[in-house]
């Protein structure tokens, strides 16, 4: 009987020590799955933005292009300004007689 208990506590301490390993196995796991998971929703959001990309390059482009010609009419108005004043004499106010 004395080897029975024994061999029964025996047999409870490996059981222990096994569902502690499992336990230690199971949070290790655990750990890499949350990582691998905000790798993927790192991933995801990569993809999702290149996708969204394309549709916000063709609602942007033309606004750009509508900026773009307004400075470049701008500065071509300002340029234009400046040959005048250089071709009609600085801007004296002067007569030529």
């Amino acid at each position: 009987m004395a080897d029975e208990t024994q061999s029964d506590e025996t047999r409870i301490a490996l059981i222990k020590e096994v569902l502690s390993r499992i336990e230690r196995d199971l949070k290790a796991f655990e750990k890499d799955l949350e990582e691998l998971n905000n790798k993927l929703d790192e991933y995801v959001l990569k993809v999702l933005f290149e996708v969204h990309k394309e549709q916000l390059d063709t609602r942007i482009k033309p606004l750009e292009r509508l900026l773009y010609g307004l400075v470049a009419l701008v500065l071509a108005a300002v340029v234009t300004a400046l040959i005048a004043l250089v071709i009609n004499g600085g801007g004296s106010g002067a007569v030529p007689s």
